[in-house]
């Protein structure tokens, strides 16, 4: 669908080659990993981080992700002066040969381990996650993600 919509437009760019050659970055982790629904176009932007060399300190980014029921959502961002590419490519690569393939039956098993949908309320141990976004739990059936923010104040967002 991208794709699509930058083949209608392509043309009245100025720089229709390089325009092409960012949306390609895009994609080559997506082709590794297939869809993941939401997720894709956050694998998207990552795989662009990692494989454009082209990419500039302030660089305007943009995002497009569109849903069922005709629901489509576009924002940007701005790449930050602190981004670090080659880190980003090189944690990304072993993330990726790392990766190990399992059965439907292994990932439904993993599945209702971490997050059984027969329990109403659950809550993990997230204490040692130095992520900046960690998945809680859920609490009346719905899922609860706390924001690390590095002071030592969380925040609970659902």
């Amino acid at each position: 669908m991208g794709l699509k919509a930058l083949r209608s437009i392509i043309d009245q760019s100025k720089h229709p080659e390089a325009i092409l050659e960012q949306f390609e970055a895009s994609r080559m982790y997506n082709a590794l990993v297939g869809n993941l629904y939401t997720g894709s176009l956050y694998l998207s932007l990552i795989s662009l981080l990692s494989n454009s060399e082209a990419l500039n300190q302030d660089d305007l980014i943009g995002l497009f992700s569109y849903g069922s029921g005709a629901q489509g959502e576009f924002y940007s961002g701005r790449l930050s002066d602190q981004f670090d590419r080659s880190q980003l490519k090189t944690d990304m690569d072993t993330i990726l040969s790392e990766r190990s393939r399992i059965t439907i039956e292994q990932y439904q098993k993993m599945y209702q381990t971490f997050l059984p949908l027969n329990e109403e309320d659950k809550l993990f141990d997230v204490s040692s996650d130095n992520s900046c976004f960690v998945l809680k739990g859920r609490k009346e059936n719905r899922r609860i993600y706390l924001t690390k923010n590095g002071s030592g104040d969380d925040q609970s967002l659902d």
